[in-house]
């Protein structure tokens, strides 16, 4: 999508929107790869070539953070690709970063997440790669950043409080009849869907580009996944 110059259009597929011949092209032009050749399985091996050098010699990783466990202080991060562990094996930084709303009580309360995160997001029973992040390796360090950005007033506030709960699973986007339709470049935020649309609304409340009210979806809010 960088290549692309194009924002993600999903939560959880940032590229669901693009087609392999579109990735092939693309791969043409900027990589030199062989002509009209869009086989998934080439094209994986090309990205490979051109990423691994880059997450070998990168000085920081920078990861987001789906649950932080409290009771232990371990930060848990959910991936298919294992893109998390391999940038954060090489690095001696390690910066995570986090809202405030991913704070969970303890271990067993992560197996509950965990299971729930994927079942919704994808229909897996568990994401691939499940990293835990407790205490940097000798030499290295962590650097974890909690975001509030609103979420405080979010959380005091019984109207809008529901928002915390939700996962970033992307179910709703998937079983949402308007985003089926228009997909998510649809929506004037980063992530698409209702929730973003009722972010926005809040992160923007004191800006004059803030709208009145959320613009219209057929997803109501309910139908996100609640701790």
């Amino acid at each position: 999508m960088q290549l692309l110059e194009l924002p993600p259009s999903h939560i959880v597929l940032p590229a669901i929107g693009v087609r392999r011949e579109e990735v092939g092209a693309l791969f043409e032009r900027e990589f030199g790869t062989e002509h009209g050749n869009s086989d998934p399985t080439y094209l994986t091996h090309e990205a490979r070539r051109q990423l691994r050098p880059k997450f070998l010699g990168a000085d920081i990783a920078m990861t987001g953070v789906n649950f932080a466990v409290a009771s232990t202080g371990t930060l848990a991060v959910c991936t298919n690709e294992g893109n998390a562990d391999m940038g954060t094996s090489f690095p001696d930084l390690h910066i995570a970063i986090m809202g405030l709303e991913k704070v969970i009580p303890d271990m067993r309360a992560l197996a509950v997440f965990t299971r729930l995160l994927a079942r919704s997001g994808t229909g897996q029973p568990v994401t691939s790669y499940t990293s835990l992040y407790r205490k940097p390796a000798p030499g290295k360090r962590i650097h974890v950043v909690i975001v509030d950005n609103g979420r405080s007033e979010w959380l005091a506030d019984a109207a809008h409080r529901n928002m915390l709960k939700c996962l970033r699973c992307g179910a709703c986007m998937n079983t949402c009849p308007v985003y089926r339709r228009s997909g998510g470049y649809s929506y004037s935020y980063f992530i698409p869907g209702r929730w973003a649309s009722t972010c926005r609304c809040c992160v923007r409340r004191s800006s004059t580009t803030a709208m009145s009210r959320p613009p219209r979806c057929a997803t109501p809010a309910r139908t996100y996944a609640r701790r």
